[in-house]
């Protein structure tokens, strides 16, 4: 693997990783919205 593979991989993992805590904050959220709600 070169250097320039390497630096886009480990940007990619970086965005992946961003990605999956704003999704996981993001439906955390809504559920604890529904249940608000609902009671």
């Amino acid at each position: 693997m070169s250097l320039c593979q390497g630096v886009v991989w480990h940007r990619l993992k970086i965005s992946g990783g961003l990605y999956r805590l704003l999704w996981a904050a993001g439906s955390l959220s809504a559920h604890l919205g529904r249940r608000r709600r609902a009671t």
